[in-house]
């Protein structure tokens, strides 16, 4: 196995942990993984946990609608996307919720 094969199997390595589930945690979860560590990198409603999780993957907290919620995401991510990705979870979300 050659170099860009390692390259390409650790990408998608990568990807598949960034794509992992989204948890709804409580308010003090949310507000203790702030407090744990700096933040890697903070935003409004949203910061990435100062530890990562497995290189540039980090946990992700984020809150919206009075709920807060834990994944994980690639450090790198842009703002823009990150908004984009939380609006389209909530909306699934509350189709889900509608339809139970």
């Amino acid at each position: 196995m050659g170099a860009e094969s390692i390259r390409q199997l650790y990408l998608q390595y990568e990807e598949r942990l960034h794509n992992g589930p989204v948890e709804e945690i409580d308010r003090d979860t949310y507000y203790d993984s702030y407090d744990c560590l700096p933040p890697a990198r903070n935003m409004n409603n949203m910061f990435f946990v100062g530890e990562p999780y497995y290189g540039n993957i980090f946990p992700f907290c984020f809150t919206a609608e009075g709920r807060y919620f834990r994944c994980r995401k690639n450090i790198k991510t842009p703002r823009e996307q990150l908004e984009k990705e939380i609006a389209e979870y909530m909306a699934t979300l509350k189709r889900q919720e509608y339809e139970d």
